[in-house]
């Protein structure tokens, strides 16, 4: 009687060792499969690193309180739409102020409040010409 029990045993012992290797096997054929299927990624458009920790854009108010982008004067209105134009295309969010000493105050803050308003990160930029 004890041969038998122990030939059960050697056999369940056995029967559950070759279970485990086949479940092994089988993991590693789902795993292998899940990796071999292609998976479709959105993935954002690329930004140069250097640009992105830059201020891309430098507006300029002048001392007759106008606002100037490279080289060219723009009424506020027509300034707004073409800095979120020219954001929606370059993906940046910083724009770097400056401003005449003679320049109202009240332009800066229109422009500053601008960048709040549309989640842009304003960059003062303050020269002393002394």
């Amino acid at each position: 009687m004890v041969g038998i029990q122990r030939t059960v045993l050697i056999i369940g012992v056995v029967f559950l060792a070759s279970c485990a290797n086949d479940l092994a096997e089988q993991e590693q054929k789902n795993l292998n499969d899940i990796m071999s299927e292609p998976v479709s990624i959105d993935l954002p458009p690329l930004v140069d690193a250097h640009q992105s920790n830059e201020a891309t854009y430098e507006v300029i108010v002048t001392a007759d309180n106008e606002f100037v982008l490279e080289n060219q004067t723009y009424e506020f209105e027509e300034l707004e739409e073409e800095l979120l134009n020219r954001i929606d295309v370059t993906y940046t969010n910083k724009i770097k102020i400056s401003a005449d000493k003679e320049s109202d105050y009240e332009y800066v803050f229109q422009l500053i409040d601008f960048c709040k308003d549309n989640d842009f990160s304003p960059i003062l930029v303050f020269e002393d010409g002394e």
